[in-house]
């Protein structure tokens, strides 16, 4: 019966904690969710703002694009040539990938 009791309770502890840790998992999901006005680059206003759109798109980062890009990677712009600049072994390219993010 005791044995019974100290089960019972160990059950309800553990049901406790995960309900406390899935309750953590929400708030932190909530936390960085956000309503697509709130993603919208301030300069576009209808594009929403990732790397793929600073990088390649956005006017307002045409001279620093220029600066810091070749051409080549910024004309014809496409998702595989965003991974090859995150994936680049070059030094140069890397380089002026870090040259450039934070000129944004």
């Amino acid at each position: 019966m005791i044995l019974a009791s100290f089960r019972s309770i160990a059950q309800q502890q553990q049901q406790q904690q995960q309900q406390q840790q899935q309750q953590q998992q929400q708030q932190q999901q909530q936390q960085y969710q956000l309503d697509e006005h709130e993603c919208l680059c301030a300069y576009c206003e209808i594009c929403i703002e990732h790397g793929f759109h600073f990088i390649f798109v956005c006017h307002l980062y045409n001279r620093i694009r220029e600066q810091h890009l070749q051409q080549a990677m910024y004309t014809n712009h496409c998702i595989e040539k965003l991974y090859s600049l995150y994936c680049s072994k070059s030094t140069t390219v890397t380089r002026n990938c870090m040259l450039f993010v934070p000129s944004i």
